[in-house]
């Protein structure tokens, strides 16, 4: 076959594609409205057209391929093209307000309009990455997973989405999957500090904590972040290295001195050391930031340590009263009645714990 009738051929079929695309969107590209023409069986007749023409090699020239194109569709062919052009600049457009409105806070607006800036365009990958990052926002993450593959099927050297998609597939509980797009991630560039960290996240699922603890030092190396420390700090911790995950927690804490996720872990650390009286002061530190059901739950542990019984069991009770469905909360209720001895509620509180494990 001669060469400039393959080209010619490839551009009958992306033409297709454009009419496709173009015919009956109603849609209005620089204040003009394409019209709604054609119906579907008109699009369906056009594009089997042209592929009849492209498989007819002696019937493939451009003249009469344009001819039947305007006679299927009312549009010229290069009135087709530039409909095209237009609709890769609005694209952009919607592209740019979606940022704008993720910016301000909007994730519902934000995603409309990356959603119709791939609607014009679906080869925009930055479209598809940032329709990625919203849904993850809004915790849907097969949704989001499926956006960033998207974007990886465009450019699959697009380092942002292998990271974001490394992130997703660890919330979906797909950790060595995640671990591949993270290491590629970090290939194609080391200095990312977020892709190390989630390195390190994913490590740690997987109870690597040695590596995921060399994880989250390149990170920190390359960015003084608290929640690198606080990260780091959980795999000590899950290594027993109390001490040293204090340390860390210390550390997030000097750069994020109200978060309560940091002292309630840093006051386990406490607990777990058998300091009862430094791990209460630290949680009743967290409390007057927040009255967290967590925070409750493990205050009413350590004041059980301290043999304070009653207060513990007033603590666990606020602390189920804010969540009934957390486990531990029952488990420290059961565990408190029984100290107290009232054997019989201390069973129903431990059932109830079982009951939600």
């Amino acid at each position: 076959m001669n060469i400039n009738k393959i080209v010619k051929n490839m551009n009958m079929y992306i033409i297709a594609g454009l009419v496709l695309g173009l015919i009956g969107s109603g849609l209005i590209v620089y204040g003009q409205s394409l019209q709604n023409k054609p119906m579907e069986e008109t699009i369906e007749r056009t594009f089997e057209k042209v592929l009849e023409l492209s498989a007819k090699q002696e019937q493939s020239d451009s003249e009469y391929f344009e001819e039947t194109i305007f006679a299927e569709t009312g549009f010229s062919l290069e009135e087709i093209k530039e409909k095209a052009r237009l609709f890769e600049e609005a694209s952009k457009i919607f592209y740019n307000n979606g940022l704008a409105y993720a910016v301000l806070g909007d994730s519902e607006k934000s995603l409309e309009l990356f959603t119709k800036a791939i609607d014009l365009d679906n080869s925009n990958k930055n479209a598809w990455y940032y329709q990625g990052i919203m849904l993850s926002q809004d915790e849907k993450y097969e949704e989001a997973l499926s956006a960033y593959e998207k974007a990886l099927e465009i450019d699959p050297n697009f380092q942002k989405a292998l990271n974001n998609k490394g992130n997703i597939l660890q919330k979906l509980g797909r950790y060595e999957e995640a671990l591949v797009d993270l290491e590629k991630a970090i290939e194609l560039n080391p200095n990312d500090s977020f892709a190390w960290n989630n390195k390190g996240n994913v490590l740690s699922k997987l109870s690597k904590h040695e590596e995921a603890i060399e994880a989250f030092d390149q990170a920190i190396i390359l960015n003084n972040d608290p929640d690198y420390y606080f990260n780091k700090g959980n795999s000590l911790k899950s290594l027993a290295k109390y001490t040293e995950a204090i340390e860390e927690y210390e550390r997030a804490l000097e750069l994020k001195p109200s978060d309560i996720g940091i002292l309630n872990n840093m006051a386990e650390a406490y607990y777990q050391l058998e300091e009862y009286e430094k791990a209460l002061e630290i949680c009743n530190q967290a409390l007057e930031i927040k009255e967290d059901y967590d925070l409750l739950s493990n205050k009413a542990g350590i004041l059980a340590q301290l043999e304070e019984y009653e207060e513990a069991l007033d603590v666990v009770d606020r602390s189920i009263e804010l969540n009934d469905l957390y486990y531990p909360s029952w488990n420290n209720k059961g565990m408190i009645l029984e100290a107290l001895g009232r054997v019989e509620e201390a069973n129903e509180a431990y059932a109830k714990a079982k009951e939600l494990l």
